[in-house]
């Protein structure tokens, strides 16, 4: 009897400390909520893509002018005017031209006259040779003169080269216009429109023409625009040491020359090297630097996380962190909160 109450005891003993454990367990850590954090993409050629704004305009515009001085008679087209090829578009008072291209003309078939008719002398005998290689020359002379008084009277007007839009007109009728002084300026529709950036030397060395870019122009819209690097100006400018690249842009409605957008080009290639072994980060990207080391939280899409990984720094620049390894074409890294994370952290991104 002594044994079963004993036994009963050790139970309710141990009951009571099953009990007392499960109550003391402490509850669930509350769940923590995902980082917001913005990424840049290594870009398809290595570097990291860079937004620049540029300005839309007209591949070839061209500067239309009179070949001699004079008085602008007409200008018969306005800023905006869309032209064919060919089209009249200003003259000069032509009426100085046109008495100088008649009194050549004139001159040229009394030249003629007189050397056909020494031609039939000499044949006789009756004049000697350099009389007649005397006429011969003013001949010719005189059909120059008839010429060139054709090309003023030409020119005196000026004709569209091309299809294209008038994109500025600098004189009005009754102005004074100088030979060579542009009148007009019109914006050849066969060569298409384009978007000019500024380009900084380092850009402009790591770019090569066929680089794919994203424009977008608010003008027209949120959506973006697929376009591609047509060339590099050669030399940077005086004033401001920028190199100009244009964009090649597909033909779309209500596409203007002056639309200012902004284009997101790959940029990475330094000096001369591939840039797929050398792309170019934001220096916010990096976090736990030293020498010739840094980390980087590299952005995995599938679960939402990002994992820490070791890069190696090449240089320091204005365009940002060139790594010699570590980083891959087309991973996106997290360039801001780094302080908020830890390796294998969930994330929201910020588009």
């Amino acid at each position: 009897m002594a044994g079963s109450t004993a036994q009963a005891h050790i139970m309710l003993v141990m009951a009571l400390a099953l009990a007392g454990c499960k109550a003391a367990a402490p509850a669930p850590a509350p769940r923590a909520e995902p980082v917001p954090v913005r990424l840049v993409r290594v870009g398809a050629d290595g570097g990291a893509v860079t937004t620049i704004t540029g300005t839309v305009r007209h591949a070839e515009e061209t500067p239309l002018a009179f070949a001699q001085p004079g008085r602008v008679r007409a200008v018969l087209v306005d800023v905006g005017d869309t032209v064919r090829a060919g089209q009249l578009l200003a003259t000069l008072d032509t009426g100085p031209a046109d008495a100088n291209a008649v009194a050549a003309a004139e001159d040229a078939r009394r030249a003629a006259l007189d050397l056909t008719r020494l031609r039939t002398l000499a044949d006789k005998g009756w004049v000697t040779r350099a009389r007649l290689e005397s006429a011969e020359a003013g001949a010719a002379a005189a059909n120059a003169r008839a010429a060139a008084a054709r090309f003023d009277q030409r020119y005196a007007r000026v004709h569209a080269p091309g299809p294209g839009v008038v994109l500025a007109r600098t004189l009005d009728p009754g102005a004074i216009a100088a030979a060579g002084a542009p009148v007009l300026t019109l914006g050849d529709a066969r060569g298409g429109l384009v978007v000019q950036l500024p380009l900084t030397d380092r850009q402009a060395a790591a770019l090569r023409p066929g680089t794919p870019a994203e424009l977008r122009l608010p003008a027209l819209g949120p959506a973006p625009i697929s376009g591609q690097l047509r060339r590099i100006s050669g030399r940077g400018d005086p004033a401001t040491g920028a190199f100009i690249g244009e964009i090649a842009l597909p033909a779309l409605p209500g596409l203007r020359s002056g639309m200012i957008g902004t284009v997101r080009i790959a940029t990475g290639s330094i000096g001369g090297e591939t840039a797929a072994s050398r792309p170019v980060i934001p220096a916010t990207a990096i976090f736990a630097a030293r020498t010739e080391e840094a980390f980087v939280y590299v952005h995995d899409p599938r679960a939402g996380r990002v994992r820490a990984r070791l890069v190696r720094i090449e240089a320091i620049g204005e365009a940002g962190i060139t790594l010699s390894a570590g980083l891959k074409a087309g991973e996106a890294i997290v360039a801001t909160g780094l302080d908020r994370l830890r390796d294998g952290a969930q994330v929201r991104v910020i588009r």
